[in-house]
């Protein structure tokens, strides 16, 4: 999806809320002995550019989760 707030009717209806807008990803990993680890993280960039642009272009429902981390309802 690309967002860190969005909603979505499919495959049933939810939504994300990640609270902050910055980029976020995980790193998991499989150990020599079959163990699992992951790693989470968050990267800052220049969201406000991004919503801004969003904006521009007509699309309030990507500008304001870019803003706040936050789906818009």
């Amino acid at each position: 999806m690309g967002l860190p707030g969005y909603d979505d009717d499919h495959p049933y209806p939810h939504w994300v809320d990640n609270g902050s807008p910055d980029a976020r990803y995980a790193i998991a990993e499989r150990g020599d002995e079959g163990d699992w680890s992951a790693e989470l993280l968050a990267v800052s960039y220049d969201f406000r550019s991004m919503a801004e642009l969003a904006h521009r272009h007509g699309r309030d429902d990507w500008a304001v989760p870019l803003s706040t981390g936050y789906a818009l309802r």
